[in-house]
């Protein structure tokens, strides 16, 4: 099942750079934070597009044969959304 969601929301943004670039590109000035609001930490949206644009920002291949990311040392995580981490003194995050 997370496979298939996986190789599903990899061709999506395949055919939709327009959805992804601009994140790429903010990545670029600075961290950018990945909001989900799945339970499951390990397995959501989130986590396959931080892969995704990490493979893109190193020029590699957007496809990986057994659908594994290569995870450097300094991978960011996604941030799970939470009404109790919400804190109006943060600064404004890029999108």
């Amino acid at each position: 099942r997370w496979e298939e969601f996986r190789r599903r929301y990899r061709q999506e943004l395949d055919e939709r750079p327009d959805a992804w670039e601009p994140i790429l590109a903010a990545a670029k000035l600075g961290p950018v934070t990945l909001v989900y609001a799945a339970r499951d930490t390990l397995h959501n949206g989130a986590v396959v597009l931080c892969e995704y644009l990490a493979e893109r920002a190193a020029g590699g291949p957007t496809r990986r044969a057994r659908g594994h990311a290569k995870r450097g040392p300094k991978r960011a995580e996604p941030k799970r959304a939470s009404s109790t981490t919400a804190d109006s003194t943060r600064s404004p995050t890029r999108a």
